[in-house]
């Protein structure tokens, strides 16, 4: 009962908890004070929603981004199931490069090698188990250090299993029956949890590395076992044997083999936690893990710098990439999952024309490489790629070889009463977009004049606003080629007026003739209660880690 006293105390002084000192309200938290689960729980709840407000600043664009997207009815399942983690890559929990590295261009597997990373480093992996094994034996106890390991083993298990996506029923199953779930893809990106649970496991591990004799036992055959596995792996690779899968497999464990025993040889030299040697054991356990992330992680950040020589080029026509040209260009010229080596000429990605390189050469483009696009924005690509002749499509968006060519006076709005009708007039081959423009509504198609004057339009662009001044021959409509989305306000001499989505995806509003000043500005209505929750969480935090001195 005294080494289990001891055993307790040890734990609960243990530097993963605040402080011995603790805090005023440590009463309601510990299990001698007077207060209940309940009140466990509202500051669960209180943290959570603190969280939450803090965040909102962020999470309300998010929100109306997400609410606007291509994915706001969904992904397709195929989709969704993309980045599935394959049980078998599982094995990269104990090697990085169990499957090869792109790092050296020896990655023997499909699929983006940063999207199937797992590894937390072996030692703290023996950490995480360790706690795993130390609670299991000692939960009947009820130390303070050891009563969150199963909270955060659950979590553990279940962003492994969600990760595995479409290799299990579960995440399909979610994905059919739970809200969210059908809206990204990548389930792989669930072992955030994985490696996050495992991280807060090895820290707590640590409490429960011993200087017992069972536990100096397993290390010396841990030493013995892994010497002798090395020996023979560093053989087998010498004499070259099963060509270049054995070879990457063999690499794998031979770095398994080199840092197990230094594992061994770090639990065999621990010394007392009160002996001046302890702070430099500690240093030289936190040496070894630095060592071995940052072999694991070598190579796998390529970067390159740009110089002055790169031209930048003063380019106003806005430009457009089909979907096979960019995946051809990225993936096969510049940025290889396979091989990170490749060679790579920082001026020939600039003028590529690759989406966002583009702001290299001050080029503007219509095409980017963001993952969460527009909902009727990702329509028209989708109708230009479709179209076999997209000519008509492209001088819509302003893609010509016209300078600066994105914003013009059109005499006439077709009105349609569907989407389906708004899409085939805008592949009809008889459509003119510098006169009409197609807007959902039920006034009527009227016919456009053959000829008519001339409207001379100037663009002036800052941060948030655009300013156009436009003297039109006649009343008609002022074309803007750039993407209508929510927070967009417009004033024509500072009087506000309607914005009507044109073209499927751009800004248009209606003018009178003459002289006049026209001002797209964007003030979106969730900035002021999203900035002011915000500040009002970050006030009553403080509040409360000043109420907690």
């Amino acid at each position: 009962s005294e080494v289990r006293e001891g055993e307790k105390n040890r734990a609960f002084k243990s530097p993963l908890l605040f402080s011995e000192r603790g805090f005023r309200g440590e009463a309601i938290f510990s299990e001698s004070g007077q207060g209940s689960k309940w009140l466990r729980l509202f500051a669960v709840i209180l943290g959570m929603a603190l969280g939450a407000g803090i965040a909102t600043i962020q999470l309300a664009p998010t929100a109306e981004l997400l609410s606007q997207s291509q994915r706001s009815d969904g992904v397709d399942f195929d989709f969704a199931m993309n980045f599935s983690y394959a049980p078998a890559r599982a094995l990269n929990i104990f090697s990085p490069v169990m499957f090869g590295t792109p790092a050296d261009g020896s990655y023997i597997t499909e699929g983006a090698f940063f999207e199937d990373a797992v590894y937390i480093g072996l030692i703290p992996l023996i950490g995480a188990i360790v706690a795993v094994i130390a609670w299991a034996r000692r939960r009947k106890m009820a130390i303070p250090v050891y009563q969150t390991v199963p909270f955060w083993l659950i979590v553990v298990i279940v962003g492994f299993v969600f990760a595995l996506g479409v290799h299990t029923p579960i995440f399909p199953f979610f994905y059919r029956s739970v809200p969210t779930f059908d809206l990204f893809q990548a389930p792989v990106r669930w072992h955030l949890w994985t490696v996050f649970g495992l991280s807060i496991l090895a820290g707590i591990g640590v409490s429960a590395w011993g200087r017992g004799v069972v536990t100096k036992q397993w290390a010396r055959r841990a030493l013995v076992g892994s010497l002798g596995m090395l020996i023979v792996l560093v053989v087998l690779l010498s004499i070259s044997m099963g060509g270049q899968t054995l070879a990457v497999l063999i690499r794998a464990l031979i770095g398994v083999a080199v840092f197990l025993p230094l594992a061994a040889i770090l639990t065999l030299t621990q010394p007392h936690e009160g002996s001046p040697r302890y702070g430099r054991w500690m240093i030289a356990v936190l040496g070894v893990v630095a060592v071995d992330l940052g072999i694991a992680s070598w190579g796998l950040n390529p970067t390159t710098f740009g110089e002055n020589r790169v031209v930048r080029e003063e380019a106003h026509s806005r430009s457009y990439l089909s979907k096979r040209q960019v995946d051809d260009i990225t993936f096969s010229q510049f940025f290889r999952f396979d091989n990170y080596q490749a060679p790579f000429n920082l001026d020939s990605l600039i003028r590529s024309g690759l989406p966002n390189a583009n702001i290299y050469r001050r080029a503007p483009m219509l095409n980017n490489f963001e993952p969460l696009l527009v909902g009727h924005f990702a329509r028209m690509i989708e109708l230009i790629e479709a179209h076999p002749d997209p000519e008509l499509l492209l001088q819509a968006a302003g893609v010509t070889s016209e300078s600066d060519l994105r914003v013009w006076f059109a005499e006439s709005v077709c009105w349609h009463e569907s989407q389906a009708e708004l899409e085939a007039a805008l592949v009809d081959p008889a459509w003119n977009p510098y006169r009409q423009m197609h807007v959902l509504g039920d006034a009527g198609c009227p016919q456009v004049s053959e000829s008519s004057e001339d409207a001379t339009v100037t663009l002036t662009d800052h941060v948030n606003t655009v300013t156009i001044s436009v003297n039109a021959p006649q009343a008609g409509w002022l074309y803007l080629a750039d993407t209508d989305y929510p927070g967009w306000k417009a004033t024509i001499d500072g009087e506000p007026v309607p914005i009507y989505r044109a073209n499927l995806m751009f800004r248009a509003v209606q003018v009178d003739a003459g002289l006049q000043e026209v001002v797209f500005r964007y003030e979106p209505d969730w900035l002021a209660p999203a900035l002011l929750i915000t500040v009002v969480s970050l006030v009553v935090l403080l509040f409360l880690f000043r109420l907690a001195d």
